[in-house]
Parts: C-alpha cells; structure tokens; sequence
C-alpha cells in the first residue's frame, strides 16, 4: 500500500505524519519507506500502535510505502487481501524555511 503526497511550493518542506497501524490478523513486521530509505518500522499486531515519523519533502510527489514481511489474508467477506489497517492519519506541515 502507499501513500502519495505532493508539495506544490516550489521548496522543500517539513512533514510530520502520525497516525494508528495494526495487523489484520496476525501480527508482522511493517515499514514505511520512502524510495529505499526506511521512515518507520516496528512489529505490528491487532492492537493499535502509534505511527509517528517526520520528513522533509522535496517539491513534486512522494510516494510512501507500507510494507510487510508477509502477503495479506482474506478476512471475512472482504474480496481484497488485507495485511495492516493504517487509521486516523495525520499530516503536518511546517511552512517553507520554518525551522524544526
């Protein structure tokens, strides 16, 4: 799964995400990456953890991905297979040239 942002301000800009991960079913390893730099990472399981990491975003879009360590399940009627639940997320942003 990712997550695509884009900044439109011609500069680089400061980011702070947050938000809750967990598992589906049983618990996995999960990252967040961006490009091959790892952003987060942590075990996940069914009980909500906090997800909070920050970057700076260069102009244009990023892509952020959520990857896991094992392929996703079918979960009750749901056609789609599922790995993590990603909820209430969050994205600040700091001005252009605001200091941390």
């Amino acid at each position: 799964a990712g997550l695509k942002i884009t900044n439109d301000t011609g500069q680089p800009v400061r980011i702070a995400v947050r938000g809750k991960v967990s598992a589906v079913t049983e618990s996995r390893q999960l990252r967040v990456m961006e490009g091959e730099r790892m952003l987060w990472g942590d075990t996940v399981v069914s009980v909500p953890k906090d997800l909070r990491f920050g970057l700076v975003l260069p102009p244009g879009e990023t892509i952020l991905r959520f990857v896991n360590d094992r392929p996703g399940e079918k979960v009750g009627t749901d056609p789609r297979d599922l790995a993590i639940r990603v909820a209430n997320v969050e994205v600040f942003v700091s001005p252009p040239g605001a200091s941390r």
